[in-house]
């Protein structure tokens, strides 16, 4: 599979209006308590959650079965293991809001900048943290927009050089997708999350599903096998590099 070229970064956005800003907020608040209340949702302390899926890959075999896990402690540490099982490939990326390592079947090595940036970014983009409010950031309603079959209001979130757009349902306040600008397997790339099959999880309604595209084309399906919520993960744990 050829890997598609990366289109042009998009244009800045509009500077917010104030009433796009009030009319943000208010289907911002809509989706936190579609997700459970901002009470529930900033009383979690940390979510580890395994899925299994399969990933378009370039050359002749197409696709390739792959397992996660991904631990996350609230407001920034962060611990995702990836394998391959039909190859017995395994890695691991560790990152505490500022520092971190990465494990592949090369060895350990610490993060450069660039990992850094990417992975400061994964954090912002967190949905849990984007619903919790962690952090200071700027919501705008941008304009009204279908995913698949379901009309969406897109909400443009914005926290210093990065930039996050959410796809909320009207009616029931979930999440649909979400969008954003980040690094694909070519490079920088345009990169949506479609959700679905939502189901309720310790007081917390969460997608048990998720498909990825890349600059319009399919890259990842995953299915939710497991996410449990405040199991006192252990940070120094988590932090542990694999032997």
């Amino acid at each position: 599979m050829a890997i598609p070229e990366a289109p042009p970064a998009p244009a800045a956005p509009a500077p917010a209006t104030p009433e796009a800003i009030e009319r943000g907020r208010a289907i911002f608040a809509a989706a936190q308590r579609a997700a459970g209340g901002l009470e529930r949702l900033r009383r979690l302390r940390d979510v580890s959650a395994a899925a299994s899926g399969s990933m378009k890959v370039p050359g002749p075999q197409g696709e390739a079965a792959i397992e996660s896990r991904e631990t996350f402690v609230f407001p920034s540490q962060m611990r995702v293991e990836l394998g391959a099982p039909e190859s017995g490939s395994h890695a691991v990326r560790y990152f505490d809001g500022s520092e971190g390592w990465e494990s592949t079947p090369r060895g350990v090595r610490e993060m450069n900048d660039v990992s850094k940036q990417f992975w400061r970014a994964e954090v912002f983009r967190n949905t849990f943290n984007l619903l919790r409010g962690e952090g200071e950031f700027i919501v705008q309603f941008e304009k009204r927009e279908k995913v698949g079959e379901s009309e969406a209001e897109v909400l443009l979130i914005r926290k210093e050089s990065e930039s996050v757009r959410l796809f909320v349902e009207p009616a029931s306040g979930r999440l649909l997708k979400k969008a954003y600008r980040g690094i694909g397997l070519g490079g920088p790339a345009d990169i949506e999350q479609t959700y679905s099959d939502y189901r309720e999880v310790g007081g917390v309604w969460v997608p048990f599903r998720v498909e990825i595209t890349q600059n319009g084309f399919p890259f990842l399906k995953m299915a939710l096998t497991e996410i449990k919520f405040d199991t006192g993960v252990n940070p120094a744990e988590l932090a542990k590099k694999p032997q």
